[in-house]
């Protein structure tokens, strides 16, 4: 798994700031932890454009049905937001994270793996052509 220096200083964040909370699922902050501190961290600028960041609009295709769902990853304060985002702290939302186009990701439950098909929009790419 590999993750942009900035992604990886936000989740760092979340993570604290969400350890206090009553609401949170400690289990998906404790998987995500773990990811982080075995992720590589690089540079903005050099994330390959087909890796799903934060913020990064990805479809995905269910390996069982076929059936494809077009989301965004985010923070979890904004996956209410809009129907289509996909909170980091969600089984897939968490799965997706630093993986890359052609990548099958599993949930931490097991229940569904999906097809990373494609990266339609990642902000560290979309920085680098302005």
């Amino acid at each position: 798994m590999v993750v942009t220096d900035l992604d990886h200083m936000g989740l760092q964040s979340l993570i604290e700031r969400w350890a206090d909370e009553e609401s949170a699922d400690r289990r998906l902050l404790v998987i995500l932890e773990n990811k982080l501190s075995k992720a590589r961290v690089v540079k903005s600028k050099d994330i390959p454009s087909h890796t799903v960041t934060m913020n990064s609009k990805v479809r995905l295709k269910k390996k069982m049905t076929g059936g494809r769902l077009v989301c965004t990853l985010v923070y979890p304060d904004e996956a209410g937001s809009r129907k289509r985002n996909l909170s980091i702290l969600s089984d897939i939302g968490m799965a997706i994270l630093g993986q890359s186009v052609g990548d099958s990701v599993e949930g931490t439950s097991g229940a569904e793996v999906f097809l990373i098909e494609a990266v339609l929009f990642q902000p560290e790419a979309t920085a680098l052509n302005i």
